[in-house]
């Protein structure tokens, strides 16, 4: 944690480490009291006014409250994602990616809410300084893996929904060329969190970034890009490709509804990434049905009325959905990471402790939002999934809708 005396360089230091420290997924609550007065004692004549010490307290333990109860949420949360598709023997391309997100916001709770709760607790650092570099690198790590798990994921269901004909043609399965995204994916964060392993070290019973090799407003720009900004546009211009060529495909089925008027052509199947096979006949579809309910590889989806892809397939109602929760997710992403960037940095280049005391009490609040993300997620996908999965438990229900296809 940050402690703060009288000396105005310490002051800044404190304020620059609070803004960097939440890369850490951390809040900036302590347990120590002298933090808040001290900090607005020394507002140059701004303000005389100090922080009651039971009001601190109170706020330090809501604030340690708070973390708690996100602590659970992420871990019983994504713990029970996890474990409901591993459980499944069938593991499509989609479910990987899914896993993987689960994976990242779980780290995020064992690698930087439990860290922040411990250090809020004891107020000091107590361990090593090689410590304290490994708990900011894996703070930081797990920040851009928690960032770079959804561009995989959407770029993974932008190339589904709009490219189905590369896809079931591509000589690399979809659950290696998934496997092969995810270890990238890792590694590229892991290679970005090396900044902060650099940079951090400890002082004085505390663990904080040290700025004298690098300017600080820059340090937090280039942050703020690669973390949220970059893959923020990356993502978001995967789901206007999807939106677009669902809506087309929506298009093209109500221009075409006359000349299928029994829905016959609605009926697809789906290969082991979760992914459309196109149709070459309706007895093709029957054959890679019957194969797929013999193996277990190839699941079955009957759709009634479905949107035509304009190459030639179609696009599933399961593939809808798997792209409308991506959406939810997106969207929870940038709701909550986009007030933390935009504080974080204004409060770089502004100062809000020396200009706008009265905005620093704020500062908790937006800092949660990060951990927030990361507690929605898995619920998101309970909300989209809990009814499917509760369904394929009945081993019952393939062998009910191939029997059905195969009398047709």
């Amino acid at each position: 944690m940050i402690f703060v005396d009288s000396s105005s360089s310490a002051l800044n230091d404190s304020i620059v480490d609070d803004g960097i420290s939440q890369l850490a997924i951390t809040t900036p609550f302590t347990l120590n009291s002298t933090m808040w007065s001290s900090s607005t004692n020394c507002q140059a004549g701004i303000s005389n006014t100090t922080t009651p010490v039971h009001k601190t307290l109170e706020r330090d333990r809501i604030g340690l409250v708070i973390q708690l109860v996100l602590f659970t949420i992420i871990l019983v949360g994504n713990l029970s994602v996890i474990i409901a598709l591993l459980s499944r023997n069938v593991k499509n391309q989609m479910q990987l990616f899914i896993i993987n997100l689960a994976a990242s916001d779980l780290i995020v709770a064992l690698g930087g809410t439990l860290a922040q709760i411990i250090e809020n607790i004891t107020v000091q650092f107590y361990a090593p300084a090689p410590v304290c570099k490994l708990v900011k690198y894996m703070g930081s790590a797990i920040t851009y893996s928690s960032s770079f798990a959804l561009i995989i994921l959407s770029i993974d269901r932008a190339e589904a929904v709009c490219r189905p004909l590369r896809v079931s043609s591509s000589r690399i399965s979809g659950r290696t060329k998934a496997r092969l995204m995810i270890s990238v994916a890792w590694m590229a964060a892991g290679l970005c969190g090396t900044p902060a392993l650099i940079l951090s070290e400890k002082v004085s019973e505390t663990c904080r970034f040290n700025f004298k090799r690098v300017n600080v407003q820059t340090y937090m720009v280039a942050i703020a890009l690669t973390v949220f900004i970059i893959p923020a546009c990356i993502i978001a211009a995967c789901h206007v490709l999807m939106v677009v060529t669902i809506w087309r495909a929506s298009k093209l089925q109500l221009t075409n509804a006359s000349g299928d008027p029994g829905g016959r052509k609605s009926i697809s199947s789906t290969g082991p990434s979760g992914d459309l096979v196109p149709k070459r006949s309706r007895l093709a579809v029957t054959r890679n049905t019957i194969h797929g309910a013999a193996t277990g590889n190839v699941l079955l989806q009957k759709t009634i009325g479905p949107p035509h892809h304009p190459k030639g397939g179609c696009i599933s109602r399961a593939k809808v959905k798997t792209v409308k929760m991506t959406c939810v997710i997106v969207t929870v992403y940038i709701v909550c990471w986009c007030p933390f960037m935009v504080w974080n940095l204004v409060n770089t280049y502004v100062n809000f402790s020396a200009t706008a005391p009265h905005l620093s009490k704020y500062t908790p609040h937006i800092q949660h939002l990060v951990t927030l993300n990361s507690a929605a997620n898995p619920i998101i996908f309970w909300i989209f999934n809990a009814g499917s999965l509760k369904r394929n438990k009945n081993p019952t229900s393939l062998t009910a809708n191939t029997r059905a296809l195969t009398n047709k």
